[in-house]
C-alpha cells in the first residue's frame, strides 16, 4: 500500500536487503492484523481485510515477473484463504519448476475462513505439491488430518517438534525461551527453515538426507525460540543467531 504502514513495511523489506521486484503496488490501505495477547504471550488475531491490500496480489501479473531460478517457496496462512490473492498462490505454486521446494505452512486463523470447505480444498490440492509441511497441533486439530508430505514438521509450543521424514519419526527438542509473545514464532520457523536447506544447498532431490533436514529444524527451532523473546513479529537476523 502506498499508505503510511505500507510504506513502513517496504522499508523495512529494503533494510533487509529483500527483493521489491515482486511488489505489487496500490492506494487501498494495507491489510492490518490486531493481536490480542493472553497471560502467556499467546496471540488472538482480528483481521481488518475487506478493501484492503493484500488480497488484491494480481496472479498474472505475479507469474509474469516471477524468475525462473527460485530455489524455495513457502506459501500458507491467509495467503490461501483471501481472494484473488488465494487463487494467485495456487496458480504460482503450479507454475514452479520440478525442482524447486515447496513449504506450505497452513497456520489455520479459523475466525478468517468463511467458507471451510473451499479453504481445505485448494489446501489439498497445493499439499499435492508440497515437500515439506510445517504444521502445528492446532492446525491439525483444525484440519482433521495430518498434511502428507515428504517432510512433516509439527510444532507444539515450548513441547519438542515431531518430524516425519520419508515416513521416519524423529522429534528436535524446543529450546528454552523466556516468552514475551508468540507473534510470528511460526512464520520465522518456517522462512529459518527454509533458509537452512537453500544455504546447505539441498534442492528437491536433496531433501532424502535426513541428517540436513533435521539440521535445519533446529535451526529454524532457535530462530523461532529468540522472537518469541521480544515483542512483535521481529525474527532475529543471522548475526543474533550466532550464524548456522
Amino acid at each position: 500500500s502506498s499508505d503510511a504502514h505500507g510504506r513502513r513495511l517496504e522499508a523495512a523489506l529494503a533494510g533487509d536487503g529483500v527483493s521489491l521486484s515482486l511488489v505489487q503496488r496500490t492506494d487501498l490501505p494495507t491489510t492490518q492484523a490486531l493481536a490480542e495477547l493472553d497471560e502467556r504471550g499467546e496471540a488472538r488475531y482480528r483481521f481488518l481485510v475487506d478493501g484492503t491490500s493484500a488480497p488484491r496480489l494480481d496472479g498474472d501479473q505475479l507469474l509474469r515477473n516471477l524468475p525462473g531460478d527460485i530455489a524455495a517457496v513457502h506459501v500458507g496462512t491467509l495467503g490461501l484463504v483471501f481472494e484473488p490473492m488465494a487463487a494467485a498462490l495456487e496458480a504460482l505454486v503450479a507454475s514452479l519448476a520440478r525442482d524447486t521446494i515447496v513449504m506450505v505452512d497452513p497456520n489455520c486463523r479459523p475466525s478468517a475462513i468463511t467458507n471451510a470447505d473451499a479453504y481445505t480444498a485448494r489446501l489439498r490440492r497445493i499439499l499435492e505439491r508440497a515437500d515439506v509441511v510445517k504444521a502445528s497441533v492446532a492446525d491439525i486439530d483444525y484440519l482433521g488430518f495430518a498434511p502428507p508430505s515428504r517432510v512433516l514438521v509439527i510444532t507444539d509450543g515450548p513441547r519438542p517438534v515431531r518430524v516425519r521424514h520419508d515416513g521416519v519419526a524423529s522429534s528436535v527438542d524446543a529450546p528454552a525461551a523466556e516468552v514475551v509473545d508468540t507473534v510470528g514464532a511460526g512464520d520465522t520457523f518456517g522462512g529459518a527453515l527454509l533458509a537452512s536447506l537453500v544455504h546447505d544447498g539441498v534442492d528437491r532431490a536433496g531433501l532424502g538426507d535426513a541428517t540436513a533436514v533435521l539440521q535445519a529444524v533446529r535451526f529454524a527451532a532457535r530462530a523461532s525460540a529468540l522472537v518469541c523473546e521480544r515483542e512483535g513479529a521481529d525474527p532475529p537476523t543471522l548475526a543474533e543467531l550466532g550464524g548456522w
